[in-house]
């Protein structure tokens, strides 16, 4: 697809704009795809690596002018024109609880607008900017229309933090933002036995859609997480995996700086099936995955393709009804099928399209 950048108000061919093209497959699996603009504000974005027919969105940015992203879906034209607007810039310096400068925050800011569909949106997912040696930042991609600007502050060590800058006034170019140490959570995972688990995986689980701290335990079965955040409620959830044992998500209060929880997991029960289509014929290739609920959350995330046979396995499942998705192109999706682990064999029927 020949895409060309122009700015929205001069009609002017950006060139050096990045480009993000994103494939989406079966089953949420995507493909991504990094360009720049040329001399002609053009980029050549190129077939997907896998063929077929998968949709597509494309993200744009470039300092100094509104970030914004398209879905093109699964017939994107051959040829598209797209037009951003310049930008108004938020900076100044991200200090610690003490007010001590703190280098390597990333900032983000996030839309305040209404989501449009089939049409260009403000999307800040690629403009990340990271403050200096100084803690000092220049965020220079925010829509003149906007009263104050969002931003959430990252570092490693610290509390995912908020910010909120007035825009258009003198503090937009001189503000003092705050990020915050959190709180810490330490513990010990081992088995029934009391035997320690080394690199067990060990994360923040939640849906907010920032970051979500994550460790592997070591020879000793121990980790430590730091950076929780409270802004929401003094607790934190924490999703504990490891091979051929069963995961476990626990609700931990965060009452003091460091807090305690210790895990122990016990030998998963192997969940296992078959896709097959109407026939009874066995279908490869079908992208086997768990699934989100209706709130968004998916605290165990499994993904595979069934074999030659159209069978599927997992020997690290949860021991509690879990919701899973099938798909392949051609066949109805079958998203939200709950199922659990109990060791019998699953036999999920895919359908074909008829259109």
């Amino acid at each position: 697809m020949r895409l060309q950048v122009l700015t929205g108000d001069t009609g002017q061919r950006l060139e050096g704009a990045t480009v993000r093209a994103a494939y989406f497959y079966a089953g949420g699996r995507g493909e991504r795809h990094e360009l720049l603009t040329d001399q002609f504000g053009v980029a050549a974005i190129p077939e997907a690596n896998e063929g077929g027919d998968p949709g597509m969105n494309v993200f744009v940015s470039i300092p100094g002018f509104v970030p914004v992203a398209i879905g093109l879906g699964r017939n994107a034209p051959a040829e598209y024109v797209l037009k951003i607007e310049p930008a108004a810039l938020v900076a100044g310096v991200v200090v610690d609880e003490e007010g001590q400068p703190v280098s390597g925050v990333i900032l983000q800011a996030s839309p305040n607008e209404d989501y449009k569909s089939g049409q260009p949106n403000t999307d800040f997912q690629t403009t990340k900017v990271e403050t200096d040696a100084a803690g000092r930042f220049r965020y220079p991609y925010l829509p003149h229309s906007y009263e104050e600007a969002r931003f959430a502050l990252t570092r490693d060590g610290y509390a995912v933090s908020h910010a909120v800058v007035p825009m258009e006034k003198s503090e937009s170019v001189s503000a003092i933002l705050v990020i915050k140490r959190g709180y810490a959570v330490a513990g010990r995972v081992t088995d029934a036995w009391g035997n320690p688990i080394f690199g067990a995986s060990v994360k923040e689980f939640h849906n907010y859609g920032h970051r979500k701290l994550a460790t592997e335990t070591d020879w000793n079965g121990e980790f430590l997480l730091l950076g929780f955040s409270s802004e929401y409620e003094p607790t934190a959830e924490i999703t504990v995996e490891a091979h051929s044992m069963t995961p476990q998500l626990r609700k931990i209060e965060l009452l003091q700086s460091t807090n305690v929880a210790n895990f122990s997991l016990t030998n998963a029960t192997l969940f296992r099936g078959r896709v097959l289509d109407e026939f009874g014929q066995p279908i490869a290739g079908v992208a086997c995955r768990t699934d989100s609920d209706n709130q968004g959350r998916q605290p165990f995330r499994w993904f595979t393709h069934t074999d030659a046979q159209g069978c599927f396995e997992w020997d690290s499942a949860p021991a509690e009804p879990t919701l899973f998705w099938f798909e392949l192109d051609g066949y109805e999706v079958i998203r939200d099928r709950l199922l659990t682990a109990n060791g019998s064999d699953h036999e999920i029927t895919l359908v074909r399209k008829t259109k």
